[in-house]
């Protein structure tokens, strides 16, 4: 019988082919440890995973998020304060990327509206956000309007329509105006013809709007149809007037002369048709 060799370890003696067999066993354990270890991704639990595409880059912050938000309602150069509203992609309200604007027709409150028709005149067209949020938020609110206030509110109306919530008597999409007309002159004769008529109609009823005719007392405002028959007659002091009691459908014209006139005063003119 041949002497089986034995080696000392600090568990007691043990053969030398036990010694080898468990020495390969344990390096064929650490070879599959650190195999594994290799294939494993790293821990991304504390990685920030926001992609650049889901960073506003008006804020720097999240789509959506509180801080987001937040500065753009502290930015009173981003739409005066508001910021745009935006619907879809994401599913209901809120910002997003690739979300877009609530369009004309669309609105289901005078505040959508007002601040789509803001996003525009201040981003695009380059008006002061707090002139703009002045202006549209008395309109909505039924309150009186300077001659500038109607000048921003007649180009939102001319890019969004009108808001589409009706107010206490009408106002809005009728407008109320108080400006005071400027004093006459020693002569006693207005300027004619009145500029800037514009006509906005609806169903049964127009809004108009003028700019001030230099030593105007009063405006006559009248109707008529397209046969010349006198529908209407006002004597307003302010630029801006709603005639109601109109027919559906029907096509007017629109008189405005400012007073005291001249005997050769020209009256300024514009045609309109009601809606069906």
């Amino acid at each position: 019988m041949a002497l089986e060799v034995t080696l000392q370890t600090p568990f007691g003696k043990v053969s030398k082919k036990t010694a080898l067999i468990g020495g390969v066993g344990l390096a064929g354990v650490l070879g599959i440890a650190w195999y594994r270890s290799r294939q494993t991704p790293a821990d991304t639990s504390t990685t920030d995973q926001t992609s650049s595409a889901d960073i506003d880059p008006a804020t720097g912050f999240p789509y959506g998020s509180t801080e987001d938000v937040a500065a753009l309602q502290a930015d009173q150069n981003y739409a005066g304060g508001y910021g745009p509203i935006y619907y879809g992609g994401g599913g209901g309200g809120g910002f997003g990327p690739g979300d877009q604007p609530v369009g004309p027709g669309s609105f289901t409150s005078n505040s959508q509206w007002a601040q789509y028709a803001e996003d525009y005149l201040v981003n695009q067209i380059g008006l002061s956000g707090a002139d703009v949020g002045n202006a549209l938020g008395k309109y909505i609110t039924g309150q009186p309007l300077t001659d500038t206030m109607v000048s921003i509110v007649n180009q939102a109306i001319a890019f969004a329509d009108k808001p589409p919530i009706a107010g206490v008597d009408g106002y809005p999409p009728a407008f109320k105006h108080e400006a005071e007309p400027p004093g006459p002159s020693p002569t006693g004769k207005a300027k004619n013809p009145v500029s800037g008529l514009e006509t906005h109609p609806r169903f049964t009823q127009v809004d108009l709007s003028w700019h001030p005719s230099a030593n105007a007392t009063s405006y006559r405002v009248r109707i008529r149809t397209n046969s010349g028959r006198l529908v209407q007659e006002q004597n307003p002091k302010g630029t801006g007037i709603t005639i109601h009691n109109l027919q559906k459908n029907t096509s007017y014209e629109a008189n405005v002369l400012a007073e005291p006139a001249a005997s050769n005063a020209t009256v300024a003119k514009r045609s309109f048709k009601t809606k069906r």
